[in-house]
């Protein structure tokens, strides 16, 4: 069965303004709609997430506020 990434970044989304507020700036690492830790680099959520998950068992999602910490704009 393949992971739901889409699930993790909907609850990110529903809940982004109390995320921030409590890990803003840092990289998320997400599973089954639940933050478990917050790193305050990409590599060592991906290491984590990996160690614990396996890879493609997990979302990273860098905690920021607005729009732009789920979208991305192509010129």
């Amino acid at each position: 069965m393949d992971y739901n990434h889409d699930e993790d970044l909907e609850y990110f989304k529903e809940n982004q303004d109390e995320l921030v507020k409590k890990f803003d700036g840092k990289q998320l690492v997400i599973h089954e709609r639940e933050v478990v830790d917050a790193f305050d680099t990409v590599g060592d959520a991906f290491d984590f997430g990996c160690k614990t998950y396996g890879a493609g068992n997990f979302s990273i999602q860098r905690c920021v506020a607005g729009e732009s910490a789920y979208t991305c704009d192509v010129f």
